[in-house]
């Protein structure tokens, strides 16, 4: 299974395809999600037109910079 990175996630927002899981959701867009096999997680925010962004910005999940899918 191919190892996601946050540009391959942007360009097809697959992430059940990589092994993703979705942890939690905060109700106000964004979406925590954890690579099983790397341990890493990612950021997953729809804005209010529907599109979908991943980010590296996890410190609001507690989580912190060396946990995040590279870009």
């Amino acid at each position: 299974m191919k190892t996601p990175t946050l540009q391959l996630l942007n360009a097809n927002d697959t992430p059940l395809e990589f092994g993703m899981e979705k942890l939690g959701e905060d109700g106000e867009g964004n979406q925590l999600w954890l690579h099983r096999s790397t341990g890493k997680v990612a950021n997953r925010f729809t804005d209010g037109d529907g599109n979908v962004f991943w980010t590296d910005e996890i410190e609001g999940w507690n989580y912190g910079a060396e946990d995040a899918i590279d870009a």
